[in-house]
């Protein structure tokens, strides 16, 4: 393992003061989520390293940068049960969440089983989409007729 942290660490250009440390992991892993040529070594690191919080921590960030066609192979990375439960769902929010980039209707289309997560990236649409859809007849907020003008 140390070696392996040690030539991820000199590809996305940081020193690892100690391996034992997961702080000083994580100042290893954060960078590499987003090096390309840092994947193959990464998703080492990910099936090797100790904590298994720390690895799904790796996961979770490399789902979201990650084709979806790459994701599984992310999750089958993780060695803990329950670890790679976790990233199975956030891989299937993930293409929940890039189906339906624009929150539905705040009355309809929630799933009583997506994580506030998911429902909160959901509702995260750009300002002018979120105007359009308070906009439309029978959106969320409608105006009083009194109240126009």
């Amino acid at each position: 393992m140390e070696e392996l942290l040690v030539s991820l660490a000199a590809r996305v250009g940081v020193t690892v003061a100690d391996v034992r440390d997961e702080h000083d992991r994580w100042r290893v892993y954060a960078p590499a989520v987003d090096a390309d040529d840092c994947a193959d070594l990464l998703l080492e690191a990910v099936g090797l390293e100790p904590d298994p919080n720390v690895a799904l921590s790796v996961v979770l960030r490399k789902l979201e940068v990650v084709p979806q066609a790459d994701r599984q192979r992310w999750v089958d990375g993780l060695t803990g049960d329950i670890q790679r439960q976790f990233a199975a769902r956030r891989a299937a929010e993930l293409q929940v969440l890039e189906t339906r980039p624009l929150a539905p209707s705040l009355r309809e289309g929630i799933e009583q089983e997506w994580s506030d997560w998911l429902q909160l990236r959901l509702a995260e649409s750009p300002p002018g989409a979120r105007r359009g859809l308070l906009a439309q007849p029978g959106g969320p907020h409608q105006t009083h007729p009194s109240h126009r003008r």
